[in-house]
């Protein structure tokens, strides 16, 4: 749904450096960032829904 998204994975538990770097504290979370920035950031129970109308928005006034 997301052409111009790259998706990236990380384990908190393998990668440490990962979780400390983005201070993340709960799995599972999602983090999105545009232009460096993060602009959004979900943990534990995320609505899929919910995300996925937050993203179209934040997708729609960045690339449109």
């Amino acid at each position: 749904n997301f052409p111009k998204i790259e998706m990236i994975g990380g384990d908190s538990v393998e990668q440490p450096e990962f979780a400390g770097e983005f201070h993340v504290f709960a799995n599972p979370t999602l983090l999105a960032f545009f232009d460096g920035k993060e602009y959004l950031r979900k943990s534990k129970f995320v609505a899929i829904p919910v995300l996925k109308a937050e993203l179209s928005r934040l997708y729609e006034m960045m690339f449109s």
